[in-house]
């Protein structure tokens, strides 16, 4: 029996100084026989631990075997492993692999090895050959064989007969481990043709039978008396082969008519020293031997320095050998042993293993070797060196797509050791490269640029020296918008005949942070092509939905993940579903019915939207009447969305109606708009009521509204317009300035600013509606006003009927002349909001108009000022304008 796995150590050579701190140790390999099929992957495990870290290699039958350079072999490239695959094939590629594996795993400490057998196991089959038939006499022995076709791997092997019944077995009639089936002695009733010997082969689920033996039993009435005789084992002595582990099977099988089992015990297995090693001794009986003599020797050098950090396991070597074997013990400089120490352990091997070092432990120990014949000693000098240790690691950050990440490393290291910082990746070395900005590193700083998905994972820091390392964790997790939906799936289409279809897709990558909903899209490539509608949005949690659909669209579907940091790329496009035609759902909006001219009416409405005509046209029935009346209506049926309706009366309104209409039928039943034909100029002008004067520079004037009836269109409002012609003291002839104000239609007053004393102007009110100004109503007024003092001080009158000239000089003589003319009203009038302020009155606006009578509002807070001009004044002195005073 012999180990398949053992320890070897080389004999090192004089140095000043080892290192290492643990010899390499086998923590996990394959079963030392391996059997397998052709089509079976073949995984040849062997791991080992160690410092510093071990190196592998392996041998097929004495052979150097190299599994990178192997065709269909994988190396595992784990740390702290040799492992490789060989991948399934044939039998052909598999047998080639066949063989005794070793695995060596090596370090300066020494090497572990592992060892295994490979076999193939093929189909088995049961060589064809016809057994003759077996003739013996009633009390005599025999033996059936069976010689199973051979197998690396254990069978099973029963006996039966050709009705599948099993061979009963006792005392007389036994089945040998090898399979053979032994009689002491036969029996009359043992006469059968169809003795068949059955091999089961678990592995392969197989089970064949070598072909049957006929065994005939012929009738004696002697007995013929004989000496007890070992049907097996066959010789006085027999090898067996055992592996180490499994259970040793001795049998002993007898023949004869009648024999008795004696009460020997179990055998007997003497020992003898056949060299290093001892070997079970194949000798029925003990074997005396003399082993030789050989002194105490210490085969590790003398002296030797050991290096360790604290709280780690140190190793100090003392490998003896002797005959006989020389026992080892460890003492401390005072001479006295170790063990003392919980921490301090022996091997079997003298080496010497301090765990949880302490600085304390630095010092000098002896190793002593004796046996019988001398011993001797040997000093190791131990150091314990602080352990390197990280200060600060790095954070576990969360980091968008396309940012930049930086984590930092502090580190403390003994002094008298060199020491390093790098950082790994999920395993993997990183460093910066000259042709790539991905990483930069530096003095315990590592910046990672431009983050991607792929670059998310564990990140290290690895402090160490040649003693020690230590490393530090973050997890590193990239985040972003969701990556695209990957499928579109539709379903139900049954249910396209009620314009619904259900749409399913398969999540998308959230991208490290859930899809908060999903946004469902369309798009026809025959109304619309390249351009997306939206459908709505469902959950996050949601991968599938019914969507209720308009009545013939092209509808192609695509789908785009939500989640907090933005929208993922769209789904790739659906296939293409055409919903059923119907009759219009909705009706057009904002119908408004306006005439452009003074007979027609021309009606407009905001056309449907493609997705609403629910078959491939739609046209517009228009439905018109005067408004009041219940005649019939007229109609019209359009494909543009507007219809003039010609020869109406001025500014008539109209009820107005615009439903869709395709070919499947008309929309639902349309609102009635008021609509109005076209406007006519005003043919009433507004009658005043009255002029008031306000102040020194303003009066008010107020008219009477204008009927309806008359404005023959939408009263939009009054256009004042008034001009100076003249004063009481002097008179001249100017250019006329007009100043215009212009108030809505619901005022019927304005205040004229910035006004002369003493001055006499026209006046001109006019009501405008859309289509432009109407007749004017004319008015001439002389503004005239008593001051206190000479100061320019406004007086109030009070407001009385016009016949007793409350609203100051009045004239309905449009053609009476004033004296010479002074300069024009228009050309600086004081703004308004200075001491003359008509606030209190309201504002005023200014309006364009054009040469046709329309106008052109524009709102204004303040009028211009004329400055004074022309002749001065003939007349007295004006309580505005003091004599002497410039106007």
């Amino acid at each position: 029996v012999s180990r398949a796995c053992s320890l070897v150590a080389p004999v090192l050579s004089p140095s000043p100084c080892h290192l290492l701190m643990e010899p390499p140790v086998i923590t996990e390999q394959s079963p030392r026989r391996l059997v397998v099929f052709p089509t079976d992957d073949i995984s040849l495990k062997c791991e080992a631990s160690g410092r510093p870290e071990v190196q592998f290699r392996w041998t097929r039958d004495g052979v150097h075997f190299k599994p990178k350079e192997e065709a269909g072999v994988t190396v595992h490239q784990a740390p702290h492993s040799g492992s490789f695959t060989i991948a399934g094939n044939n039998s052909n590629f598999a047998q080639r692999f066949q063989g005794t594996y070793r695995c060596f795993a090596s370090n300066k400490l020494g090497t572990a090895i592992a060892s295994l057998s490979l076999s193939l196991l093929g189909a088995p089959k049961w060589p064809k050959e016809r057994e003759k038939p077996v003739e013996v006499e009633e009390g005599e022995s025999v033996i059936l064989p069976c010689h199973p076709p051979p197998s690396a791997e254990p069978l099973r092997i029963y006996w039966m007969n050709s009705k599948i019944l099993h061979i009963k077995q006792d005392e007389r009639v036994t089945m040998g481990q090898n399979g053979n089936l032994y009689f002491a002695n036969v029996l009359t009733s043992d006469n059968h043709s169809d003795y068949i010997c059955h091999a089961h082969f678990p592995g392969t689920r197989t089970i064949i039978q070598k072909e049957p033996i006929d065994l005939r039993v012929k009738a004696t009435n002697s007995m013929i008396d004989r000496k007890p005789r070992l049907l097996f084992p066959t010789n006085s002595s027999s090898p067996l082969v055992a592996w180490q582990g499994q259970p040793l099977v001795l049998e002993c099988i007898a023949e004869g008519p009648s024999w008795e089992r004696l009460p020997c015990g179990p055998p007997r297995l003497p020992w003898m020293l056949t060299g290093p090693r001892p070997t079970l001794s194949p000798a029925p009986s003990p074997v005396t031997t003399s082993p030789p003599e050989l002194p105490a020797k210490i085969l590790t050098p003398d002296n030797e320095t050991y290096m360790a950090v604290e709280g780690s396991t140190a190793y100090l070597l003392c490998k003896a050998f002797g005959a006989p074997v020389p026992s080892v013990q460890w003492l401390d400089k005072e001479g006295k042993t170790v063990l003392q120490d919980e921490r301090f352990f022996p091997y079997t091997n003298g080496t010497l293993g301090i765990r949880d070092l302490q600085t304390n432990d630095t010092g000098h120990y002896f190793c002593q070797a004796a046996n019988d014949q001398n011993n001797v000693t040997i000093v190791a000098n131990l150091q314990v060196k602080d352990a390197t240790q990280i200060t600060q690691g790095p954070q576990s950050a969360i980091e968008k797509k396309g940012s930049k990440v930086t984590f930092t490393c502090q580190a403390s290291f003994d002094p008298s050791l060199q020491h390093s910082i790098t950082w790994r990746g999920d395993g993997r070395n990183l460093q910066e490269s000259g042709d790539d900005d991905k990483y930069f590193i530096e003095d315990g700083l590592l910046v990672i640029h431009s983050l991607d998905y792929s670059d998310q994972g564990n990140y290290s820091c690895v402090a160490g020296t040649e003693l020690d390392i230590v490393e530090s964790r973050a997890e590193l997790l990239v985040v972003g918008s969701p990556g695209p939906v990957p499928q579109l799936e539709l379903s139900d289409r049954h249910l396209l005949k009620q314009s619904q279809v259900r749409l399913s897709w398969r999540p998308a990558e959230d991208h490290n942070a859930p899809i908060e909903k999903y946004d469902i899209e369309f798009e026809d490539k025959e109304m619309a092509p390249e351009k997306w509608y939206s459908l709505g949005k469902v959950p996050g949690n949601q991968t599938s939905t019914t969507l209720k659909l308009s009545p013939y669209v092209h509808y192609t579907f695509r789908v785009t993940a939500i989640n907090k940091y933005g929208s993922g790329e769209p789904s790739p496009a659906s296939e293409t579903v055409v919903t059923p035609e119907a009759a219009p759902e909705k009706n057009p909006v904002d119908v408004k019915g306006e005439g452009n001219e003074t007979s027609n009416m021309v009606i407009t409405w905001k056309p449907l939207r493609w997705m609403d005509w629910n078959a491939p046209q739609v046209q517009y029935r228009v439905q018109w009447r005067p408004q009041g009346t219940r005649g019939a209506w007229q109609e019209q049926i359009v494909s543009d969305p507007f219809l003039v309706v010609s020869n109406t009366s001025t500014f008539v309104p109209y009820e107005i109606k615009v439903q869709a209409v395709n070919s499947q039928g008309k929309g639902p039943e349309p609102q009635i708009t008021i609509g109005y034909s076209g406007e006519d100029s005003p043919e009433a002008s507004p009658e005043l009521e009255g002029i008031k004067i306000l102040n020194s520079s303003a009066v008010l004037v107020r008219w009477w509204p204008v009927d309806p009836a008359q404005v023959k269109g939408h009263l939009r409002g009054y256009n004042v317009t008034y001009w100076w012609e003249g004063s009481q003291r002097k008179h001249s002839k100017r250019h006329v300035h007009k100043g215009h104000v212009v108030v809505p239609a619901n005022t019927t007053s304005a205040v004229l600013g910035g006004l002369r004393p003493y001055s006499s102007y026209h006046l001109e009110v006019q009501a405008f509606n859309g289509r432009g100004l109407g007749p004017a109503r004319e008015k001439t007024f002389i503004n005239s006003v008593r001051v206190k003092d000479k100061e320019d001080t406004p007086r109030w009158s009070e407001a009385r009927p016009m016949k007793d000239e409350t609203f100051g000089e009045y004239s309905d003589n449009e053609e009476k002349a004033f004296g010479s003319s002074q300069p024009s009203l228009n050309g600086d009038i004081k703004p308004l909001g200075s001491d003359d302020s008509l606030a209190d009155y309201g504002g005023s606006v200014d309006v364009q108009f054009n040469e046709d009578g329309s106008f052109i509002g524009q709102y204004s807070g303040k009028k211009e000022k004329e400055a004074a001009g022309g002749n001065d004044s003939s007349g007295g002195a004006s309580p505005l304008h003091p004599a002497g005073a410039p106007e």
